[in-house]
């Protein structure tokens, strides 16, 4: 789970009983950029994946395994370097 999510859900928790500042309001919309970048990031590395399994490229699709698991564990990081 990246850090933008659980700073969503908590700005999303907090919504529910009380108004929101103006700068929390941004700060929900940074963090749905950054999901953004990242969704992204993760659907190219997965149609890569796809790709490189029907060449049967093993090579490739290691490097891009590899790339997506450090993309998915890192708490911080939304694309691939």
């Amino acid at each position: 789970m990246k850090s933008f999510h659980i700073r969503l859900a908590e700005l999303t928790r907090k919504r529910k009983t009380k108004p929101l500042t103006d700068a929390e309001i941004i700060e929900i919309q940074h963090c749905q950029q950054l999901n953004e970048v990242y969704v992204e990031s993760v659907l190219t590395l997965q149609t890569m994946i796809v790709a490189a399994e029907t060449a049967k490229d093993t090579e490739w699709e290691s490097q891009l395994y590899i790339q997506l698991d450090s993309l998915e564990c890192d708490p911080h990081r939304t694309k691939v370097k």
